[in-house]
């Protein structure tokens, strides 16, 4: 069996536990379809969730992704209450784990600095509070599911080194350590457009991988999206919903807690950020990869206006606005976003899910064509004037004219999209190749 197969099991199982076990069979049948293995293969798992089978006792201990809280991450101070840590500065957790300092408390515990002396490197500690730790049945399932995730290996996805416990029974989960700053603070410190584009398209790479193995990340926001130093960015917290179902919110929750519950946790459970969730999340329906595409799809709008898309007062009002209202026009003081661009915001915040994004990676090439074609534009307006009307030449013997020829990527089915809003082919790349071929060959001949 695959590593990929395998990870789709794990992630249908957990999934499947999600259900109530008289609906457990339908759900299986419209996922699997007529793969009868695969649905024989996540039978078995789900016939084998017993309390002490091996199987589960080892997942108790397997990596699970997505617990480090996005501010602590960083390595930022993060809310501090005023008693005292779990750990103390210097102690050394399984001879391994050297404790250097706290670097927050969120809604699922403590997080700390500490330096993992086998492999001299810090890492980022976190310290599950009691009551999940309690919930087997919610470590079980988010281990399932974040075991997954991690083996994926994804370089836009965080990895998570070790989940484990202390003599004294503490249950904490090792990540590495990202030196970064999470996204709700870049977008507050205002964005240009090209490394909003950026980051959007290494989210949505993410994305594309999970979705391919069958996770679906279900709370995609600023806060759980980390980018470094070097303009890398992370995504975290994949599985994170699995672990916080059934949980009361912490006092004073807030978008920087992991997840809000509102409403019970079964069948109408609506579990995520409410500002981010789709619409078909917010009515607590069930979701699918495309319920990621529009809160990513939320978070690129933020990222370009420096607002969300939708708003109220208080949470039922932004319930209410997620479901029934349109968003604001795309728009900026400090930018003119071309057409296309505004397109691809559009669907993605479309409220009818067949007429979404049907996958990452469609989101993903549209976002790339965009941004080369808006590099395109920028490097055209430095050219010398010669040079310019050489690019233009160019342009019109190789850019379709035929609205059918400029629609953007999306799925056949979807009879939402406006035909003739983007200029998908010929590739960008190439008409930037072949400009800068006939100007370098131009220069070298002065």
């Amino acid at each position: 069996m695959t590593a990929e197969r395998s990870n789709k099991i794990k992630a249908l199982r957990s999934e499947a536990l999600d259900c109530p076990e008289s609906e457990r069979a339908e759900f299986l049948n419209r996922v699997c379809g007529d793969d009868l293995q695969l649905k024989s293969e996540v039978e078995k798992l789900l016939a084998s969730d017993q309390e002490d089978h091996p199987l589960l006792q080892n997942l108790a201990v397997a990596e699970v992704a997505g617990v480090v809280d996005s501010e602590s991450a960083a390595g930022s101070p993060a809310t501090l209450d005023s008693s005292p840590p779990r750990f103390e500065v210097g102690v050394l957790l399984n001879e391994r784990y050297k404790i250097l300092r706290l670097l927050g408390r969120g809604g699922m515990g403590e997080v700390y600095l500490a330096s993992d002396t086998r492999f001299r490197r810090k890492v980022a500690l976190k310290v599950l509070r009691s009551d999940l730790a309690s919930s087997k049945e919610g470590l079980r399932r988010f281990a399932l599911e974040a075991q997954a995730v991690s083996a994926l290996n994804h370089p836009h996805i965080m990895t998570i080194y070790e989940f484990s416990n202390t003599e004294d029974g503490d249950l904490f989960f090792v990540a590495e350590y990202v030196d970064g700053t999470p996204l709700n603070r870049l977008i507050r410190a205002n964005l240009n457009l090209e490394k909003a584009l950026d980051i959007g398209l290494q989210v949505s790479s993410a994305l594309s991988a999970a979705h391919e193995a069958g996770i679906t990340h279900r709370d995609i926001k600023p806060e759980n999206i980390m980018v470094r130093r070097d303009d890398y960015v992370k995504v975290l917290d994949f599985g994170l919903v699995k672990l916080t179902q059934g949980r009361k919110p912490s006092p004073g929750a807030g978008s920087e807690d992991p997840t809000e519950a509102l409403g019970q946790t079964r069948p109408g459970a609506v579990m995520g950020t409410t500002a981010y969730m789709s619409p078909e999340q917010a009515r607590g329906l069930p979701v699918d990869a495309r319920t990621d595409l529009w809160s990513l799809g939320v978070v690129i709008y933020e990222m370009l206006t420096g607002r969300r898309p939708f708003a109220g007062e208080t949470k039922s009002d932004l319930l209410v606005s997620v479901l029934s209202s349109e968003p604001p026009p795309l728009a900026s003081d400090e930018h003119d976003f071309p057409a296309e661009l505004k397109w691809i915001v559009s669907k993605a915040l479309s409220k009818n899910v067949d007429g979404r994004y049907q996958t990452a990676k469609e989101l993903r090439a549209d976002l790339a064509k965009i941004k080369k074609r808006i590099e395109f534009d920028e490097a055209s307006r430095n050219d010398h004037p010669r040079e310019k009307d050489r690019t233009l030449s160019i342009l019109e013997q190789v850019a379709p004219t035929s609205a059918n020829t400029a629609a953007p990527t999306r799925a056949e089915h979807d009879d939402s999209a406006a035909p003739g809003s983007f200029s998908s082919s010929p590739s960008v790349a190439w008409i930037v190749r072949q400009v800068k071929t006939t100007n370098c060959v131009r220069r070298s001949s002065l």
